[in-house]
């Protein structure tokens, strides 16, 4: 035939020995090389795509696999921006973890994570960066943004449905949530929070001090009542109790 082979027809191994050791197409494209106690790398369009290191491998371009596994004491994921630039725009992405699906019934993406820079300006520092948590929108095709979190101050940002404005609020430094912009709820009234839960739902509020808690609560058929001397375990004593007519 029109082929060429290499074959060992021996009992032992087919030894290649040289201190630079090159393999390529007869055109002079390279395929693989390798250098004396140094690195072997794997070439595609004489362009270098994976080259081993002292502790790996070193990837130039996009992997596709059907699984990642990382094993170690600590095993550790990094994801490394290489822009060294001094200006930041406010919501420049600084990396992302997205999940997409060959699933053409599916839109794409689903969800993503993003690592973002969440102050424009010079002299950044991590304390810059944020951690933003989207899925997929309404819209075909498109993300809205859930939940973000600020590195510099703890502080936590859930969003409305269409992820453009932030509805409820967690403040680290004050140790306070706060909902704003409710919709309208029966009877036209803002419903400002709404708790459900099966048979007599309660908001316990707690002495760190003491630890007495007192509760308001929902008796299950519509009144209102109020328990005082509680504990963690007992639900306290009834004070005051509103019904339906108001008494």
């Amino acid at each position: 035939g029109s082929d060429s082979f290499v074959r060992d027809l021996g009992d032992g191994n087919l030894n290649l020995w040289g201190t630079n050791v090159t393999i390529g197409s007869s055109s002079g494209n390279l395929n693989l090389t390798t250098v004396a106690g140094g690195a072997t790398t794997l070439l595609h369009g004489n362009s270098a795509k994976v080259a081993t290191t002292s502790t790996g491998i070193d990837v130039t371009g996009t992997v596709t696999a059907d699984g990642l596994s990382v094993d170690g004491a600590w095993p550790i994921l990094t994801l490394n921006n290489t822009q060294n630039i001094n200006t930041w725009a406010d919501g420049d992405v600084v990396g992302e973890l997205k999940f997409t699906t060959d699933d053409a019934n599916m839109t794409n993406p689903i969800a993503s994570i993003r690592a973002v820079h969440n102050r424009a300006g010079t002299g950044h520092s991590a304390n810059d960066a944020g951690l933003e948590f989207y899925t997929s929108a309404t819209t075909t095709g498109t993300i809205a943004k859930r939940m973000e979190i600020e590195s510099a101050t703890g502080d936590i940002s859930f969003y409305e449905d269409t992820g453009t404005t932030p509805k409820f609020f967690w403040d680290a430094a004050d140790e306070s949530l706060t909902l704003t912009n409710a919709v309208a709820g029966a009877g036209g009234w803002n419903e400002v929070l709404n708790l459900e839960a099966n048979d007599y739902p309660l908001i316990a509020l707690k002495s760190t001090g003491s630890g007495e808690v007192a509760r308001i609560g929902n008796n299950g058929d519509g009144s209102l009542m109020f328990l005082v001397n509680g504990t963690d375990a007992a639900v306290g004593t009834t004070a005051v109790t509103i019904d339906s007519s108001g008494n």
